[in-house]
């Protein structure tokens, strides 16, 4: 269970490397927060730059784990783990997370049931889409390229 101290955190912080393996036990009862550097605002400077500052802070911590719980971190999280070697969904996954098309192409390569769906770059894309999907249909803006 999420705790209001911990959602708090999760609402101000983007990025957790975390020293102590035993965090994932009780999020309400963790002592030692000195433990976890929590980074923030950093969403806006070059990806690789994020993976470093990363991977530096986890080698100062000796971290175990590192986790997000911002999107927007997911793909530079899983390259820091990458690089130290800890576990993770691994970068494929990540970039997988962040495009829903890619996501759903994974899903359909893995015979997992997913809803039908159209990329869609113009008014006729959309159009088509729409002639092909049918209603009701939720239309999502991306910023992914």
């Amino acid at each position: 269970a999420i705790t209001a101290s911990h959602a708090a955190l999760i609402e101000k912080y983007s990025v957790a490397v975390i020293k102590d393996k035993d965090y994932f036990k009780s999020l309400a009862d963790f002592e030692h927060p000195d433990s976890i550097y929590w980074a923030h605002e950093d969403h806006d400077k070059p990806e690789e730059e994020v993976v470093e500052q990363i991977v530096k802070v986890a080698e100062m911590f000796g971290a175990d784990a590192i986790t997000t719980n911002n999107e927007l971190f997911i793909a530079p999280m899983a390259k820091a783990c990458e690089r130290l070697g800890l576990r993770g969904a691994g970068v494929q996954a990540a970039e997988n997370a962040r495009d829903k098309n890619k996501m759903r192409d994974a899903f359909n390569k893995a015979g997992v049931k997913s809803i039908k769906n159209k990329r869609v770059t113009t008014l006729e894309d959309f159009r088509a889409a729409l002639e092909e999907i049918g209603t009701p249909l939720i239309l999502k803006p991306t910023y992914l390229p």
